[in-house]
């Protein structure tokens, strides 16, 4: 494409036309206002002049009236001829023909006056039509210098505009040639480069602002024809690295899940390490765990090992760090080069995995010993203080007989152990309901509501449940806490309180903490609590305590209420400790 040269730059063209254009429209605006304000001095120049003639007629009419002064009358023609407005026809704008009139009126009105001084009436008659026809002849003069005012504004404002629309034509015209083509085929060239087609023609010209603008593009299209290509390379490269990434990402992913199981057998290592050399396309891998010092127990892939490979990379791997006899070896055989990241990160995968085992086997033998201790202890606290009761009053009943034969003592005595053994199987049946009585993982709720409907049928009391907390503040062992606590405020309630509503709610204070109240519409505490029944209390606040919170109990308007309140912790809680 090929575009005209100039040797006028088109903003220097541009720019004198529209200073010549602006130029003729302010000589224009300048004419056409003095010609205007010269208009409204001749309008009353013709109203004066014209009424001149009505005032020669006034003294005239006058002259025939009997007691009639025609002095004023000659002073108000006079004030007309010699006034401000007709005194302007002596400017130099004027031409001498309106003068010539003008002193021709004045001349003969001279002549006019001295006849009326002269009372030479009947002459000034005989003389006034031809005074009149000067006057008429002036005043035409004046109309017609006006409208030739007029017409030569008119012509110079049609003589301006043809030349303000030869002038926009012409710039119309250069504008088309000059800017507007060569702007249009930028245009079409940056369409193409936006369609990442950068081999485009550029117009060549060196003379203009144009030309200069399309230099500039001409280069730029060079420029990003050399950064495309380049990006292009780096996005094919970078797109391939984020693809192996991705696909190491989402193994690694899988792995972590399939790990993350509740018991890791040796059939999930396997399946697990057949990932492994299947993703990094690896000979053989296999797991060695150090049994005793060296022995190992190897646990292979799919893929078949070459013992006779010496070419062998191993990782550590220690689940346990107690000793050197607890460790684990992963070792791989490759083909090519391998990722060491990836390989360190599934290693650390299943280390942790492993370690997660172990924890979680300590966890199971420390609950199951911390739930024999918690047996044991309530086993001590309720049934063999009772038994223990049971001696005591056994002893006491054989010294009765032996000492005195008193059978009304003896009754006695053996009441209380019949009273005694019916306590101590109730204790027991309870125990067995608080062992028996389980919760499911994060629904606290569903475990109070079950208890709470097995409790309904031992009381013609209505219970009712207001839960308002989230369970994921609480673990297992704070769940068995919660529910023991309520589960004895509430039997405490049905023994002893002989109320129509028993109510738990549990929420949240005004500090974040867990508030759980059991309130009861009975006749409250005593003064003092029976012996055999201490203990109750005694596990309740041993409860709050491994909580880390405070429980109290108190008497109300209504009954007694059991306020149990503790911190929102992390603490991890054993499933039996109390």
């Amino acid at each position: 494409m090929k575009i005209r040269q100039f040797n006028q730059s088109a903003t220097s063209t541009l720019r004198q036309a529209l200073i010549f254009i602006f130029g003729l429209s302010l000589l224009q605006a300048m004419l056409t206002l003095s010609v205007e304000s010269t208009n409204l001095k001749d309008a009353n120049m013709v109203n004066v002049a014209g009424s001149l003639r009505m005032q020669s007629y006034r003294i005239a009419h006058a002259l025939t009236t009997p007691h009639s002064t025609i002095e004023p009358k000659i002073v108000e023609f006079e004030t007309s001829l010699f006034g401000a407005a007709l005194a302007g026809l002596n400017t130099w704008y004027y031409p001498d023909e309106v003068s010539h009139h003008y002193y021709q009126v004045v001349l003969q009105w001279q002549k006019m006056r001295q006849l009326l001084e002269a009372n030479k009436a009947q002459t000034y008659h005989d003389n006034l039509i031809s005074f009149v026809a000067q006057i008429d002849t002036f005043v035409l003069t004046l109309q017609n210098y006006s409208e030739n005012k007029v017409r030569f504004l008119f012509i110079a404002q049609s003589i301006g505009l043809v030349v303000i629309l030869l002038i926009c034509s012409y710039l119309m015209g250069f504008m088309r040639q000059r800017i507007v083509k060569p702007l249009h085929q930028l245009m079409a060239a940056t369409k193409q480069i936006k369609n990442r087609q950068f081999d485009v023609n550029f117009p060549q010209s060196k003379d203009q602002e144009i030309g200069t603008l399309t230099q500039a593009f001409h280069h730029m299209a060079e420029e990003l024809k050399q950064l495309y290509l380049e990006m292009e390379g780096k996005v094919n490269l970078k797109t391939q690295e984020l693809a192996k990434a991705n696909q190491t990402v989402s193994f690694l992913y899988n792995i972590s899940q399939q790990l993350n199981v509740a018991e890791l057998t040796e059939k999930d290592i396997i399946q697990v390490l057949d990932q492994l050399v299947y993703q990094q396309l690896l000979k053989s891998a296999r797991l060695c765990f150090a049994v005793k010092q060296g022995a190992y127990r190897t646990l292979y892939s799919n893929s078949a090992w070459d013992h006779d490979n010496l070419a062998v990379t191993c990782l550590e791997i220690n689940p346990s760090s107690q000793s050197q006899s607890n460790s684990v070896q992963l070792q791989v055989q490759k083909n090519a080069h391998v990722d060491m990241i990836v390989l360190e990160s599934f290693a650390f995968l299943l280390g942790q995995a492993l370690k997660q085992q172990d924890i979680m086997l300590q966890s199971q033998r420390m609950a199951l010993m911390e739930e024999r201790g918690v047996i044991a202890r309530e086993l001590h606290d309720s049934i063999a203080q009772s038994l223990s009761f049971l001696r005591i009053q056994c002893t006491l009943l054989k010294r009765q007989i032996n000492l005195e034969p008193n059978l009304t003592a003896a009754l006695t005595i053996t009441n209380e152990i019949d009273l005694g053994v019916a306590n101590a199987y109730k204790q027991l049946r309870e125990l067995l309901s608080t062992f028996r009585l389980k919760v499911g993982e994060a629904d606290l709720s569903a475990a109070l509501t079950t208890m709470l409907e097995q409790l309904k049928p031992q009381t013609p009391a209505t219970i009712s449940l207001s839960y308002e907390i989230n369970d994921y503040h609480l673990n297992a062992g704070q769940y068995i806490h919660i529910l023991q606590i309520i589960r004895e405020a509430v039997l405490n309630s049905i023994k002893h309180a002989n109320a129509s509503q028993i109510s738990v709610n549990c929420v949240y204070d005004n500090t974040h903490h867990i508030l759980i109240k059991v309130c009861d519409n009975g006749h409250g505490l005593p003064e003092v609590t029976e012996k055999q029944n201490h203990y109750g209390l005694n596990i309740m606040k041993e409860r709050a305590t491994k909580l880390q919170g405070q429980l109290s109990i108190a008497n109300t308007a209504e009954g007694v209420c059991v306020l149990l309140h503790f911190p929102i912790t992390k603490t991890e809680y054993s499933y039996g400790s109390k």
